[in-house]
Formats: C-alpha cells, structure tokens, sequence
C-alpha cells in the first residue's frame, strides 16, 4: 500500500497544500478544514505541529446543480479504513430523472454530534441555502442530537 499511495504521514502534512490547490484549480469549490495544535506528553503546545481534525468540501458544480434537484437530501456517514478512523459524510440528492447527484463531502473524526454540526452548518451556508428541503439520515445518535 505504501509503495503505491505513498506514506500516511507525508500525506496528511500534503492537505493543506492539496486543498488550497483544489480551491485555486477548480474556482467556485468551498473547502473549509479545521485542525488541532499539537502537544507533546505533558500538554505543552508543539509549536509548528498541528492534527487533521475535520474537513468539509462542496465542488461548484455540485453547489450550482443542487437548485435543480429536488427538495430532498440524504445524509449518511462510513467509516475509513487501515490506520486513520474517521468517518466520511456524503450528502446527496436526487435529479430531475432520479440520478443520485452528490453535493458535498466532509471528512471528521466520528459521527459526533460536535461533527454533524461541522457537515450540517457548511451544508446550510454553502450548498442547501433555501428553506423546505428535506433531510433523510440514518438516525444515528450524533445526528439526533444535533436537531435536540
């Protein structure tokens, strides 16, 4: 796995990088990342180091194509494998001939009701701008909570 996607590690330290070119190549996608500064054993700030902590993401053309889907959404969350657990959230929705069209993206550390707030917020200001769409999810615990 190494050899062919190259080192965990190295790849983290990379996003920034990454998601600042996604944003400059791909004009119109919104990406908002938040990160956790690192401390070392006895809870010192490690200047210089920071952590992945969440990341949300919407391409334009998925942003623009959301008014022409119907007023319906569907949220769920999966978990990622091998040495990071976080969990990706997928928002979709349905087109005008019943295609699944994907509208955004946020990866985050567990389905927390912290981290529902993060994907639900973005969601709301950045792509489902309009009232009256509805939202269908699994009901798990992180996302109940969010609407208590």
């Amino acid at each position: 796995m190494k050899s062919v996607y190259g080192d965990y590690d190295k790849l983290y330290n990379e996003l920034p990088a990454l998601l600042q070119a996604m944003t400059l190549f791909i004009l119109g996608t919104i990406v908002r990342y938040q990160h956790l500064d690192a401390k070392d054993r006895d809870g010192q700030l490690v200047q210089g180091h920071k952590f992945f902590h969440r990341l949300f993401w919407a391409f334009k053309p998925c942003i623009e194509g959301f008014p022409f889907c119907k007023r319906m959404v569907q949220v769920d969350g999966t978990w990622l494998y091998e040495r990071y657990s976080h969990v990706l959230l997928i928002t979709v929705a349905k087109d005008g001939d019943n295609n699944i069209f994907p509208i955004a993206f946020a990866i985050v550390e567990q389905e927390t009701a912290e981290a529902w707030n993060f994907f639900l917020s973005n969601l709301r200001e950045h792509v489902v701008r309009e009232d009256g769409v509805f939202i269908i999810s699994d009901r798990g615990k992180g996302i109940l909570s969010t609407i208590n």
